[in-house]
């Protein structure tokens, strides 16, 4: 931590895992929750991000360390420590930091500190490779009704891969179902690159899905198919599930380079790195979108100068 003279450095995330990080950033968090200027989510936000990616980064390493068993135990430390420090950021932020940051304001016009207004459902969304505007999905009806997907927004641009997680029954499979036109939503309305799937006959979404979508499972063989060409959308659940991890890394490594390219990728994942690849993470429960965490909107504005 920097002195309060020098004034901290709140975007800066730790990284040192041999300084104990988690006791500093403890430290560094409850200083900022005491500060009303300091966005504190995006705080959490931004460690949130740096440790995934230090996730990733292990996890390479990790594969290329399969012979060498005391530099994998190592690793194997260190990637426990890196998922526990995530857990503890994502518990932190369900305990109750949504909603503290520096000056809340109106999303649809930005907030009085000047942050970039959120888009609204139904305005300027033609750019999205892929849309859930209020999507719900429920099954039967009555005392039998069964609510997979309940209200979801989501966007996913050209050019960028996001990961979906959360627990067994939370959604996932049928929010990926979705999004490639294999089932359809209760309510809401379901777009791929501006064109509404409900307004779709059967022959046009086959043709989609043959011509646009890339639908990655665990057979090898699927994940060639989608892999290969120019996918404009890559939708893939849990594709590394029945593959060595040597295999897995490399699938996941051709998908973010197919995201790289200017294809948007859906990812269902229940490993933290195998999400660590995403840009952009949301956690689902209960069919709800409860958390999401990607990249700042700018670690500039969470600079913070003490007098």
């Amino acid at each position: 931590m920097h002195s309060a003279g020098d004034g901290p450095r709140f975007a800066e995330p730790i990284t040192d895992r041999d300084q104990t990080p988690r006791n500093e950033l403890a430290i560094k968090l409850a200083l900022a929750v005491t500060l009303t200027q300091v966005d504190v989510q995006q705080v959490v936000q931004i460690q949130r991000t740096a440790t995934m990616r230090q996730l990733r980064d292990l996890t390479r390493l990790k594969v290329d360390a399969q012979d060498d068993l005391a530099w994998s135990l190592v690793l194997d430390n260190l990637i426990f420590q890196a998922e526990a420090e995530i857990r503890w950021l994502d518990h932190i932020v369900g305990s109750g930091l949504q909603g503290t940051q520096c000056c809340p304001g109106d999303a649809s016009t930005g907030d009085r500190c000047g942050h970039e207004a959120h888009p609204q459902a139904g305005a300027g969304m033609s750019a999205a490779a892929i849309e859930l505007r209020g999507v719900s999905r429920t099954h039967g009806s009555g005392d039998t009704l069964v609510t997979s997907l309940d209200s979801v927004d989501l966007r996913v641009m050209p050019g960028e891969l996001v990961a979906v997680m959360g627990p067994s029954g939370s959604g996932k499979s049928t929010l990926l179902n979705l999004a490639g036109g294999l089932d359809t939503p209760t309510s809401g309305q379901v777009a791929v690159r501006g064109t509404d799937l409900a307004g779709l006959s059967a022959k046009q979404l086959a043709k989609l899905r043959r011509t646009t979508l890339g639908f990655v499972f665990q057979q090898r063989a699927a994940i060639a198919r989608a892999l290969v060409g120019e996918r404009d959308v890559i939708l893939a659940d849990e594709p590394t599930g029945a593959l060595d991890s040597t295999t897995g890394e490399a699938v996941l490594a051709v998908l973010r380079k197919q995201c790289d390219r200017g294809a948007a990728g859906l990812l269902v994942t229940h490993e933290a790195r195998h999400a660590a690849w995403a840009d952009r993470v949301i956690f689902l429960r209960d069919g709800r979108v409860v958390d999401t965490t990607g990249s700042p909107q700018g670690a500039d504005s969470l600079l913070v100068q003490v007098d």
